[in-house]
């Protein structure tokens, strides 16, 4: 992993070999950046890739990073996502990805959560 100055809206890049991400991150956004283009590498993808495969790719690094019951906990207490991504430490994009991409069963799982914490006070 290489640290560079990469252009402005470009946050990292892989050849399929090497990772560049843009120096100015700050730390929870580095690591979202990094565990998204690690995601590109398993893949097997260098370069830009199409809308679609970045949403997919993105969706996976964010349920790498942010565990089902490390979310349902942080959202129990968190006022705002920026709250919530400092929780995760992630950045705000990752906590709205994992979020748009909760399946059924996750949703069920985090509203049992909030239930029963709405049940103890």
């Amino acid at each position: 992993m290489h640290l560079a100055d990469l252009p402005d809206g470009i946050l990292g890049t892989t050849d399929g070999e090497h990772i560049w991400l843009d120096r100015r991150q700050q730390q929870a956004q580095r690591r979202s950046t990094l565990t998204h283009e690690l995601e590109h590498l398993e893949r097997g993808h260098a370069g830009c890739q199409p809308a679609a495969v970045e949403a997919e790719v993105e969706a996976a690094a964010a349920r790498k990073l942010i565990p089902l019951v490390a979310l349902a906990e942080a959202i129990v207490w968190a006022c705002c996502e920026a709250e919530l991504a400092q929780d995760l430490w992630v950045d705000p994009a990752m906590v709205r990805t994992r979020l748009m991409n909760l399946t059924r069963e996750e949703r069920d799982y985090i509203e049992n959560v909030i239930a029963l914490r709405e049940e103890a006070l």
